[in-house]
């Protein structure tokens, strides 16, 4: 083999030291690791979505806080949440391990995100509206604080596993499909097993009884897919850093994160990114209201409702194709409308007479919304995805610096940000229309409903249109991606030492710097 020696130096510090590294063509990522990085996105399944769904019921209904107070720390958890992911993700970039830049976070944040997720769920009895409030904000802001800690490094992983163009849209179609199909298995046992509803009407999800074992079983869950994922991808992706740990001042962080983030194509994702997020969490936060109270199904019949979910999960394993075909852009762009489509169809119908509530047509018209407005809006998300994950190398080209971290996390801070702002849509909504607090199925009068329904169809329209708009203004497609991994290449070693595509294997030593790559 061939050796040659070249000077390297830690530019943060000034200390030296001899490296030594063996380079090996980095690994097609296969069935068992992409199996086993899904796993992480079990954990994600089972807290988000009982969060996203029924969290605001359960507080607003059950507990007796007011809707606009639950919407308010639900926001506002986001919001922080998001300022968090982008000082994490450049945390996580810039760390330096014996075990690499992603594992040691992840191992961290398993038992304090499981157990504030628990806590979450059993708010103590007696207390006043205000203090079960803080409480609500206290454990929920936990839950999303910790879990930045696990879900950054974890999405960050797809660009360090994998430089290939189509196979990123691969893995983030398996995350994204393993999160769904969890989200949807903990939404059937919430409606059949813990919260089921009794022949005599009582009991189900307006009834405090099952929501605590609900959270212990959530909970359990969420622990034990984490662990699995970590100690499962910790042989692949524990790789001693080559150079010494990187010691920034606050100054120094802030440049390079406002370096690696000043790019048209970040700003175009990020922008379109917002109206999608608001979107989602206006979505999110309504969908049981129009179940229950709009279309007025039992909870038999809601839980049914799922069956199609999770066959429109399956569709997903479509979207590399899809990709593949019209090219991201324009795959994400066809994917939104067809979503938009497909949740306004049953509300519309509704609202113009053409069914009535509780009937069979009904029920088979938001059959196929629910399959077809998940499964492309989770296409949409995969691959918005996939297309921030290809800006690395851009990045990269221009800095010299790996940032997954930090551009997945900056892309995640407009997301939860404006998500918040979603969700505390539906709660003015809700508070406009004045929803009645203790509602019961039958008893909401029509006439809100209604003009619920026509809000909420109006500010959906309004969003979609401005996300379209642009995201027609990003440019860049597989050529332009195959161009920055060429200008990589050429480049030389990142700020980890390494060239793109290499694992390495490092010894480290005390004299002065000298790499040699066999």
């Amino acid at each position: 083999m061939a050796a040659t020696e070249c000077g390297a130096a830690d530019k943060s510090s000034g200390r030296v030291g001899e490296l030594v590294m063996q380079d090996r063509v980095q690994p097609k990522v296969g069935w068992r690791i992409s199996t086993i990085y899904g796993f992480g996105a079990i954990a994600s399944g089972a807290k988000s979505v009982p969060i996203t769904t029924l969290l605001m019921l359960y507080y607003n209904q059950v507990v007796g806080v007011s809707a606009l107070a639950v919407s308010a720390v639900l926001t506002l958890s986001l919001i922080l949440d998001a300022i968090f992911d982008p000082l994490i993700g450049q945390i996580s970039d810039t760390y330096r391990s014996g075990w690499g830049r992603r594992l040691p976070f992840m191992y961290a944040s398993m038992i304090p995100v499981t157990v504030l997720f628990i806590l979450l769920w059993i708010p103590p009895l007696g207390w006043s509206e205000w203090e079960l409030t803080l409480y609500l904000a206290l454990c929920l802001i936990g839950v999303r604080f910790f879990d930045t800690f696990f879900e950054l490094p974890h999405t960050a992983l797809i660009p360090e596993l994998t430089s290939d163009y189509n196979e990123r849209t691969k893995l983030f179609t398996v995350r994204y499909l393993f999160e769904a199909i969890t989200g949807t298995a903990i939404s059937m046992l919430a409606y059949n097993v813990f919260m089921k509803e009794k022949p005599d009407g009582s009991g189900g999800l307006l009834s405090p009884d099952g929501y605590t074992s609900y959270a212990w079983f959530c909970g359990a869950l969420i622990f034990f897919a984490m662990l699995a994922c970590t100690a499962g991808l910790h042989r692949r992706i524990a790789q001693p850093t080559v150079l010494p740990p990187r010691r920034l001042s606050v100054r120094a962080h802030v440049l390079e994160m406002a370096a690696t983030l000043k790019s048209r194509s970040f700003a175009v994702l990020a922008g379109s990114a917002v109206f999608i997020s608001i979107g989602s969490g206006l979505g999110s936060a309504l969908s049981i209201y129009w179940l229950m109270f709009y279309y007025r199904f039992t909870q038999a019949e809601m839980s049914l409702m799922t069956i199609p979910v999770m066959l429109g999960m399956f569709l997903t394993v479509s979207a590399p194709a899809i990709g593949r075909r019209f090219g991201k852009r324009n795959a994400a762009l066809i994917l939104l409308w067809i979503h938009a489509v497909s949740v306004s169809v049953p509300l519309l119908a509704m609202l113009l007479g053409l069914v009535p509530q509780s009937s069979t047509v009904l029920a088979s018209l938001v059959a196929a919304q629910a399959m077809l407005g998940a499964a492309a809006m989770t296409m949409v998300l995969i691959t918005l995805a996939s297309m921030i994950s290809d800006l690395v190398e851009e990045a990269q080209a221009r800095t010299g610096r790996r940032s997954e971290g930090l551009l997945l996390a900056a892309n995640s801070f407009v997301r939860k940000a404006t998500q918040g702002f979603g969700t505390l849509a539906a709660g003015l909504i809700l508070t406009l229309v004045a929803f009645p607090d203790g509602a019961e199925r039958g008893r909401v009068p029509l006439v809100t409903m209604t003009h619920m329904a026509w809000i909420y169809l109006v500010v959906q329209l309004a969003l979609i249109s401005l996300t379209t708009l642009i995201l027609l203004q990003h440019r860049s497609d597989k050529s332009t991606h195959e161009a920055n991994l060429r200008r990589v290449r050429e480049s030389g070693p990142d700020d980890t030492g390494l060239l793109l595509g290499e694992a390495a294997s490092v010894e480290v030593r005390t004299d002065p710097v000298v790499a040699t790559r066999a």
